[in-house]
């Protein structure tokens, strides 16, 4: 009769254990979910958004009027990007103007919804900055204190120095508004922002300002980035972020009867662009900018379809075909230029910026 091999425990453990891992390399290469990401966990966070709008909204300026989005979310398709949508992610519609009149060129920003941006923290790990939080993290430094003159009435260095140097728990603002954010307003912020100022009046928390775009390309790459990395679309500027149609100033046409003129609504080209030299955590932020930002259609591969290359250097495969196709070769400071002016540009060109940053 045959004959029957039992195996030592050693392997049959090491065989349970590979299977193991196999299936949790497949959940991890799975879509990720409010369950299994927590990349922000830990971390508080608050929202202020900045902006005309008919609706209301709560935790802000006296008379800086913000308010939250009410248009409903529609869902769109993405365009290929080599991207995956994460858990949270946010659409275009969800972050148009509030009005469903057109939107004015000369106030227009880049706009999110709020209660998405709400969502996304949560379902990665976050938490929304609350009272009940407050008054958690008055307890923790009161007790830190406490501990602290303990060390010090019986002269323990060792210890002073671990209770001294124990790092503070982050706070993120995700900011964004009309009027960007200018070092004045950030100190008003700070001061007498209900839920900012007991925290930077008594040095709870280390508070780091961030953007959307930046809450976006973490939840993407699913990892916490500091937005030191890329400051021009991670960290709040002096200027605020506009969707393409933005034009510093407006072509103007006056009516028979002799009204005030009303602005004319820009007509873009055609975009779709491509992106070459660029780490992952760039395309990522890029990306974000580009499809969920201004919902242009950015591509993995390059083709004579393509209307634009973003380059980091010159001499790539893809540059070398971008110039026998002919196709609008530009610069990463051109996609930064056009996050602040528009696609216009600061001269208000109606055929665009591309020139003053080709390649």
């Amino acid at each position: 009769p045959p004959v029957k091999i039992r195996l030592p425990s050693r392997y049959v453990a090491a065989t349970k254990t590979s299977t193991t891992a196999v299936r949790a390399s497949k959940l991890h290469q799975s879509q990720i979910t409010k369950r299994t990401s927590s990349i922000f966990r830990g971390c508080m966070f608050c929202i202020i958004r900045v902006g005309p709008s008919k609706s209301t909204a709560t935790g802000a300026i006296p008379g800086k009027a913000p308010a939250m989005a009410t248009t409903k979310s529609k869902e769109r398709s993405r365009s290929t990007g080599g991207r995956s949508a994460s858990a949270g992610g946010m659409d275009s519609a969800s972050r148009k103007a509030t009005d469903n009149s057109p939107m004015d060129p000369e106030s227009g920003f880049l706009d999110w919804n709020p209660g998405d941006i709400e969502k996304m923290v949560k379902q990665n790990g976050g938490r929304m900055m609350s009272v009940t939080i407050l008054n958690a993290l008055k307890s923790d430094a009161s007790k830190h204190n406490k501990e602290v003159a303990l060390a010090q009435q019986t002269s323990q260095q060792t210890a002073i120095d671990a209770l001294t140097k124990k790092p503070k728990r982050p706070l993120y603002v995700v900011f964004w508004g009309s009027n960007g954010l200018p070092s004045s307003q950030k100190r008003q912020y700070e001061t007498i922002h209900p839920q900012l100022a007991p925290m930077m009046k008594n040095a709870l928390v280390k508070v780091i300002w961030t953007t959307p775009l930046w809450l976006q390309t973490c939840t993407t790459l699913q990892k916490r980035m500091s937005p030191d990395r890329m400051p021009m679309l991670w960290k709040p500027q002096a200027w605020a972020q506009r969707p393409l149609e933005w034009r510093k100033s407006v072509v103007a046409r006056r009516s028979s009867s002799g009204k005030d003129p009303r602005p004319t609504k820009l007509i873009l080209p055609r975009f779709c662009v491509a992106l070459s030299g660029f780490s992952e955590t760039e395309r990522a932020a890029l990306l974000v900018l580009m499809q969920d930002g201004w919902n242009i259609e950015v591509t993995n591969d390059m083709t004579p379809r393509n209307t634009h290359l973003v380059c980091k250097e010159e001499g790539s495969a893809k540059y070398k075909k971008a110039v026998e196709w002919k196709l609008r070769i530009v610069s990463i400071d051109w996609l930064y230029h056009v996050v602040q002016f528009g696609y216009c540009g600061e001269a208000s060109n109606s055929d665009g910026c591309e020139s003053d940053f080709k390649m």
